[in-house]
Protein backbone atom coordinates (compact mmCIF):
# COMPACT_ATOMS: atom_id res chain seq x y z
CA UNK A 1 0.00 0.00 0.00
CA UNK A 2 0.81 3.43 -1.08
CA UNK A 3 1.90 5.80 2.23
CA UNK A 4 2.11 9.44 1.56
CA UNK A 5 4.94 11.39 3.18
CA UNK A 6 2.81 13.57 5.41
CA UNK A 7 0.84 10.25 6.18
CA UNK A 8 4.42 8.69 7.57
CA UNK A 9 4.97 11.90 9.36
CA UNK A 10 2.13 11.44 11.41
CA UNK A 11 2.44 8.24 11.93
CA UNK A 12 5.46 8.13 13.35
CA UNK A 13 3.97 10.44 16.22
CA UNK A 14 6.72 13.37 16.38
CA UNK A 15 4.89 14.95 13.35
CA UNK A 16 7.97 17.30 12.61
CA UNK A 17 6.87 17.58 9.07
CA UNK A 18 3.41 19.56 10.20
CA UNK A 19 5.83 22.03 12.12
CA UNK A 20 6.55 23.56 8.88
CA UNK A 21 3.45 22.77 6.84
CA UNK A 22 0.95 24.07 9.62
CA UNK A 23 0.38 27.99 9.23
CA UNK A 24 1.54 29.68 12.77
CA UNK A 25 3.17 26.92 13.61
CA UNK A 26 6.21 29.20 14.74
CA UNK A 27 3.84 31.29 16.66
CA UNK A 28 4.83 31.43 20.71
CA UNK A 29 2.11 29.23 22.59
CA UNK A 30 0.30 31.82 24.25
CA UNK A 31 -0.02 29.48 27.40
CA UNK A 32 3.87 30.75 27.62
CA UNK A 33 4.26 32.66 31.18
CA UNK A 34 6.39 35.44 31.40
CA UNK A 35 8.45 36.20 33.78
CA UNK A 36 7.05 39.13 36.19
CA UNK A 37 11.22 40.30 36.47
CA UNK A 38 13.35 39.51 33.73
CA UNK A 39 16.58 40.66 35.79
CA UNK A 40 15.60 37.81 38.51
CA UNK A 41 14.22 34.64 36.55
CA UNK A 42 17.33 32.80 34.63
CA UNK A 43 16.83 32.29 31.08
CA UNK A 44 14.82 29.40 29.48
CA UNK A 45 17.18 26.67 29.28
CA UNK A 46 16.09 25.41 25.82
CA UNK A 47 15.60 21.89 24.22
CA UNK A 48 17.05 19.03 26.72
CA UNK A 49 21.15 18.53 26.84
CA UNK A 50 20.71 14.98 27.70
CA UNK A 51 17.40 12.46 27.21
CA UNK A 52 18.23 10.54 30.95
CA UNK A 53 17.12 7.36 32.43
CA UNK A 54 17.86 6.49 35.98
CA UNK A 55 18.64 2.65 35.90
CA UNK A 56 19.29 -0.45 37.97
CA UNK A 57 22.05 -1.05 35.94
CA UNK A 58 24.29 1.15 34.47
CA UNK A 59 26.96 -1.65 32.50
CA UNK A 60 23.87 -3.32 31.54
CA UNK A 61 22.10 -0.43 30.19
CA UNK A 62 25.09 1.03 28.21
CA UNK A 63 25.83 -2.51 26.86
CA UNK A 64 22.24 -3.15 25.42
CA UNK A 65 21.77 0.55 24.14
CA UNK A 66 25.49 0.49 22.47
CA UNK A 67 24.80 -2.82 20.88
CA UNK A 68 21.32 -1.67 19.73
CA UNK A 69 21.78 1.61 18.86
CA UNK A 70 25.55 1.81 17.46
CA UNK A 71 26.02 4.70 19.88
CA UNK A 72 29.58 5.48 21.87
CA UNK A 73 29.27 5.48 25.11
CA UNK A 74 31.91 6.25 28.17
CA UNK A 75 32.84 4.06 30.33
CA UNK A 76 30.32 3.76 33.19
CA UNK A 77 32.30 5.96 36.07
CA UNK A 78 31.65 6.17 39.80
CA UNK A 79 31.40 9.11 42.04
CA UNK A 80 30.66 9.60 45.79
CA UNK A 81 29.27 12.90 46.25
CA UNK A 82 27.54 14.28 49.34
CA UNK A 83 23.65 14.12 47.93
CA UNK A 84 20.60 15.93 49.84
CA UNK A 85 17.79 14.49 49.43
CA UNK A 86 14.07 15.91 51.17
CA UNK A 87 12.78 13.62 53.79
CA UNK A 88 16.35 11.48 53.58
CA UNK A 89 18.78 13.56 54.84
CA UNK A 90 22.18 14.43 54.11
CA UNK A 91 24.99 12.27 52.91
CA UNK A 92 27.90 10.92 50.90
CA UNK A 93 26.21 8.07 48.37
CA UNK A 94 27.74 6.13 45.20
CA UNK A 95 26.29 7.21 41.65
CA UNK A 96 27.23 5.47 38.80
CA UNK A 97 26.92 7.09 35.36
CA UNK A 98 27.52 7.24 31.25
CA UNK A 99 26.54 9.13 28.69
CA UNK A 100 26.57 8.80 24.22
CA UNK A 101 29.96 10.42 23.33
CA UNK A 102 27.58 12.11 20.31
CA UNK A 103 25.27 14.96 21.84
CA UNK A 104 21.79 17.32 20.64
CA UNK A 105 20.70 15.60 22.63
CA UNK A 106 23.46 12.83 24.40
CA UNK A 107 21.73 9.65 26.15
CA UNK A 108 22.81 9.68 29.96
CA UNK A 109 22.39 6.82 32.37
CA UNK A 110 22.37 7.23 36.24
CA UNK A 111 22.42 3.99 38.91
CA UNK A 112 22.35 4.35 42.43
CA UNK A 113 21.24 2.40 45.29
CA UNK A 114 20.85 5.17 47.59
CA UNK A 115 16.97 6.60 48.56
CA UNK A 116 16.22 9.57 45.62
CA UNK A 117 15.24 10.08 42.92
CA UNK A 118 17.39 8.02 40.69
CA UNK A 119 16.00 4.33 42.10
CA UNK A 120 14.73 2.01 39.45
CA UNK A 121 13.68 -1.41 38.83
CA UNK A 122 15.39 -4.01 36.43
CA UNK A 123 12.37 -3.86 34.45
CA UNK A 124 10.85 0.19 34.12
CA UNK A 125 14.04 2.86 34.22
CA UNK A 126 13.10 6.42 35.00
CA UNK A 127 13.33 8.91 32.46
CA UNK A 128 14.56 12.32 32.93
CA UNK A 129 15.64 15.38 31.32
CA UNK A 130 19.09 16.80 31.93
CA UNK A 131 20.48 20.52 31.03
CA UNK A 132 24.38 20.93 31.52
CA UNK A 133 24.79 24.23 33.29
CA UNK A 134 27.73 26.79 34.65
CA UNK A 135 25.80 27.11 37.88
CA UNK A 136 23.31 24.69 39.37
CA UNK A 137 21.97 27.05 41.94
CA UNK A 138 21.19 29.97 39.22
CA UNK A 139 19.87 27.22 36.79
CA UNK A 140 17.48 26.31 39.43
CA UNK A 141 15.67 29.90 39.60
CA UNK A 142 14.05 29.02 36.09
CA UNK A 143 12.99 25.60 37.43
CA UNK A 144 11.58 27.43 40.56
CA UNK A 145 10.25 29.61 38.28
CA UNK A 146 8.64 26.89 36.22
CA UNK A 147 7.08 25.65 39.23
CA UNK A 148 9.13 22.08 39.87
CA UNK A 149 10.45 21.03 43.29
CA UNK A 150 14.20 20.05 43.93
CA UNK A 151 14.00 15.91 45.02
CA UNK A 152 18.05 16.19 45.16
CA UNK A 153 20.65 17.96 45.34
CA UNK A 154 24.58 18.45 45.33
CA UNK A 155 27.40 20.91 44.88
CA UNK A 156 27.45 19.51 40.92
CA UNK A 157 24.07 18.82 40.22
CA UNK A 158 20.31 18.58 41.35
CA UNK A 159 17.04 16.91 40.31
CA UNK A 160 13.54 18.56 40.10
CA UNK A 161 9.80 17.06 39.77
CA UNK A 162 7.77 18.53 37.96
CA UNK A 163 4.21 17.97 36.98
CA UNK A 164 3.26 14.27 36.30
CA UNK A 165 6.14 13.20 37.85
CA UNK A 166 8.63 14.81 34.99
CA UNK A 167 12.00 14.86 36.30
CA UNK A 168 14.48 17.10 35.22
CA UNK A 169 18.44 17.39 36.03
CA UNK A 170 20.70 20.15 35.82
CA UNK A 171 24.48 19.00 35.91
CA UNK A 172 27.31 20.97 35.57
CA UNK A 173 29.71 20.20 33.24
CA UNK A 174 32.64 19.10 35.43
CA UNK A 175 30.34 16.26 36.92
CA UNK A 176 29.50 14.55 33.85
CA UNK A 177 31.29 10.87 32.83
CA UNK A 178 34.03 11.15 30.35
CA UNK A 179 35.91 8.88 27.94
CA UNK A 180 35.31 6.65 24.95
CA UNK A 181 34.64 2.64 24.98
CA UNK A 182 35.46 2.42 21.45
CA UNK A 183 33.13 1.98 18.54
CA UNK A 184 30.73 -0.73 18.20
CA UNK A 185 29.97 -2.99 15.17
CA UNK A 186 27.15 -2.74 13.32
CA UNK A 187 24.39 -0.08 11.92
CA UNK A 188 24.96 3.40 13.66
CA UNK A 189 21.23 5.07 14.23
CA UNK A 190 22.84 8.60 14.75
CA UNK A 191 21.44 10.74 17.02
CA UNK A 192 18.68 11.00 19.31
CA UNK A 193 16.48 13.06 17.05
CA UNK A 194 13.02 13.74 19.29
CA UNK A 195 11.62 12.79 22.20
CA UNK A 196 8.28 11.58 22.52
CA UNK A 197 6.60 12.70 26.20
CA UNK A 198 3.03 10.78 27.19
CA UNK A 199 1.53 12.19 30.02
CA UNK A 200 -1.89 11.80 31.36
CA UNK A 201 -1.85 15.65 32.01
CA UNK A 202 -0.69 16.67 28.89
CA UNK A 203 -2.00 20.06 29.10
CA UNK A 204 0.18 20.94 32.37
CA UNK A 205 3.21 18.96 30.94
CA UNK A 206 3.67 21.11 27.94
CA UNK A 207 2.92 24.39 29.84
CA UNK A 208 5.18 23.47 32.65
CA UNK A 209 8.02 22.47 29.95
CA UNK A 210 7.35 25.86 28.06
CA UNK A 211 8.07 27.85 31.64
CA UNK A 212 11.52 26.15 31.66
CA UNK A 213 12.74 25.28 28.40
CA UNK A 214 10.87 28.62 25.81
CA UNK A 215 9.59 25.89 23.80
CA UNK A 216 6.27 26.41 21.69
CA UNK A 217 4.29 24.59 19.92
CA UNK A 218 2.45 23.68 17.11
CA UNK A 219 -1.58 23.32 16.60
CA UNK A 220 -2.56 19.37 18.31
CA UNK A 221 -3.13 16.56 15.78
CA UNK A 222 -4.89 13.98 16.03
CA UNK A 223 -5.25 10.56 13.63
CA UNK A 224 -5.72 6.92 13.54
CA UNK A 225 -2.56 4.57 13.63
CA UNK A 226 -2.33 0.58 13.02
CA UNK A 227 -0.01 -1.13 15.07
CA UNK A 228 1.25 -4.69 15.61
CA UNK A 229 2.05 -6.42 18.99
CA UNK A 230 4.40 -8.20 19.84
CA UNK A 231 2.52 -11.21 20.60
CA UNK A 232 1.29 -10.28 16.87
CA UNK A 233 -2.22 -9.03 17.78
CA UNK A 234 -3.21 -5.95 15.85
CA UNK A 235 -4.68 -2.88 17.17
CA UNK A 236 -5.57 0.88 16.67
CA UNK A 237 -4.41 3.68 18.29
CA UNK A 238 -5.80 7.36 18.47
CA UNK A 239 -3.10 9.57 18.83
CA UNK A 240 -3.02 12.75 19.67
CA UNK A 241 0.35 14.84 18.79
CA UNK A 242 2.05 18.50 19.79
CA UNK A 243 5.38 19.11 18.44
CA UNK A 244 7.78 21.62 19.73
CA UNK A 245 8.67 23.88 17.06
CA UNK A 246 12.73 23.68 18.27
CA UNK A 247 15.19 21.50 16.79
CA UNK A 248 17.61 18.88 17.93
CA UNK A 249 15.80 17.34 19.32
CA UNK A 250 12.36 17.80 18.44
CA UNK A 251 9.99 17.49 21.60
CA UNK A 252 6.74 15.97 20.90
CA UNK A 253 3.75 15.75 23.68
CA UNK A 254 1.51 12.04 22.77
CA UNK A 255 -1.28 10.77 23.99
CA UNK A 256 -2.45 7.76 23.24
CA UNK A 257 -6.05 5.55 23.56
CA UNK A 258 -5.27 2.70 24.03
CA UNK A 259 -1.79 3.13 25.32
CA UNK A 260 1.05 1.27 24.05
CA UNK A 261 2.74 -0.90 26.05
CA UNK A 262 5.14 0.23 28.12
CA UNK A 263 3.30 3.92 27.78
CA UNK A 264 0.71 3.68 30.10
CA UNK A 265 0.95 7.00 32.81
CA UNK A 266 0.07 8.21 35.84
CA UNK A 267 -0.66 10.96 37.56
CA UNK A 268 3.08 10.53 39.70
CA UNK A 269 4.48 8.44 36.45
CA UNK A 270 4.94 9.87 32.80
CA UNK A 271 6.22 7.90 30.02
CA UNK A 272 8.93 9.37 27.22
CA UNK A 273 11.52 7.62 24.87
CA UNK A 274 14.05 8.62 22.53
CA UNK A 275 13.09 8.23 19.05
CA UNK A 276 16.02 7.39 15.75
CA UNK A 277 16.01 7.47 11.87
CA UNK A 278 17.20 5.40 9.47
CA UNK A 279 16.78 4.52 6.07
CA UNK A 280 16.04 1.14 7.01
CA UNK A 281 14.26 0.25 9.64
CA UNK A 282 13.65 -3.57 8.97
CA UNK A 283 17.56 -3.64 9.58
CA UNK A 284 17.59 -1.73 12.75
CA UNK A 285 14.57 -3.58 14.29
CA UNK A 286 16.99 -6.38 13.70
CA UNK A 287 20.16 -5.00 15.43
CA UNK A 288 17.58 -3.63 18.74
CA UNK A 289 16.21 -7.33 18.49
CA UNK A 290 20.03 -9.19 18.65
CA UNK A 291 21.10 -6.42 21.12
CA UNK A 292 18.41 -7.87 23.48
CA UNK A 293 15.39 -5.45 22.93
CA UNK A 294 12.32 -7.13 23.04
CA UNK A 295 9.32 -5.80 20.19
CA UNK A 296 6.76 -3.83 22.18
CA UNK A 297 4.98 -2.84 19.01
CA UNK A 298 5.85 -1.57 15.14
CA UNK A 299 4.24 -0.44 12.00
CA UNK A 300 6.30 -1.88 9.64
CA UNK A 301 8.10 -0.73 7.05
CA UNK A 302 7.69 2.53 9.29
CA UNK A 303 8.36 2.18 12.83
CA UNK A 304 8.70 0.10 15.47
CA UNK A 305 9.20 0.23 19.40
CA UNK A 306 11.58 -1.99 21.39
CA UNK A 307 12.55 -1.87 25.08
CA UNK A 308 15.31 -3.41 27.18
CA UNK A 309 16.70 -2.85 30.40
CA UNK A 310 13.54 -0.79 31.14
CA UNK A 311 13.94 1.49 28.67
CA UNK A 312 11.76 2.34 25.59
CA UNK A 313 13.55 3.43 21.84
CA UNK A 314 11.38 4.04 18.90
CA UNK A 315 13.01 3.73 15.05
CA UNK A 316 11.31 5.39 12.35
CA UNK A 317 12.25 6.02 8.58
CA UNK A 318 14.31 8.98 7.88
CA UNK A 319 11.07 10.24 5.95
CA UNK A 320 9.58 11.74 8.86
CA UNK A 321 12.17 14.52 9.00
CA UNK A 322 10.82 17.51 6.91
CA UNK A 323 12.75 17.87 4.00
Amino acid sequence: MQVSRFLRALMLGVVPALALALPGSALKDRTTPAPADKHRVPAPLGTPHHVGFAVADAAAAVKRLRAGTGNRFTPVRVSRPVVTVPGAGTGRVEIRRARSLRGAPHIELIESAAPGPWRAAADRARPFLSYTVRDVDQAGGRLTYAGLRKVASSDAFSFWEGVGGVLVQLIEDGAAPWGDDGRPSGLDLGRVRNLSILPCAPRAVKDQLTALSGITWTPAVSYDMPWTLGDGTTVTVHETVQLGTALDPYVSIVTQAPALPGNACSDGRTPFYPVFLTADVTAASAQLRKAGFTRLAASYPLVGLYRAVGISVEVAHVSFLPA
